[in-house]
């Protein structure tokens, strides 16, 4: 989820054994259900990208996406580049017709990411934020990036 983490980040131990019950999770079919897949660079472990199915009729199919990349590695585009196929597997494969993100309000990376992807601030509460993006305004974002 893309959560504010504390500036002492969790031992590596810690985080392989989160990651690998996080990415046992596959199929995203009723209210509830998560998958989270590995970020990896040249073989190596740096974060993962997830997808929470919240509401299951199509007329508002909705997930929620999260992103978790090492600190590491920020700022190099990958969690971008994670969160963009996951979105596209959310309403293309999914077809979610909408996908929020919910965030630490702190956490000004995440929603700087966020915004970039085209998502939309909706709420703000409890010391969280809550963006929503529309798989329409994805298409259209994604039409804009694309080479003519």
């Amino acid at each position: 989820m893309a959560r504010h983490r504390p500036a002492r980040a969790p031992p590596r131990r810690a985080s392989r054994r989160h990651l690998r019950h996080r990415t046992r999770h596959i199929r995203l079919e009723q209210a509830g259900d998560f998958m989270a897949l590995a970020v990896e660079l040249d073989g190596r472990l740096i974060g993962d990208v997830s997808l929470h199915l919240r509401e299951v009729d199509p007329r508002g199919r909705r997930a929620e996406i999260g992103w978790i990349i090492g600190t590491e590695w920020a700022g190099r585009g990958y969690a971008t580049e994670a969160a963009r196929a996951m979105l596209q597997f959310a309403f293309d494969t999914l077809e979610a017709r909408y996908v929020t993100a919910v965030m630490d309000r702190d956490n000004e990376r995440s929603h700087l990411l966020a915004r970039r992807l085209g998502f939309l601030d909706i709420a703000e509460a409890g010391g969280e934020r809550t963006l929503l993006l529309s798989g329409e305004q994805f298409r259209r974002s994604s039409q804009r990036r694309s080479p003519v």
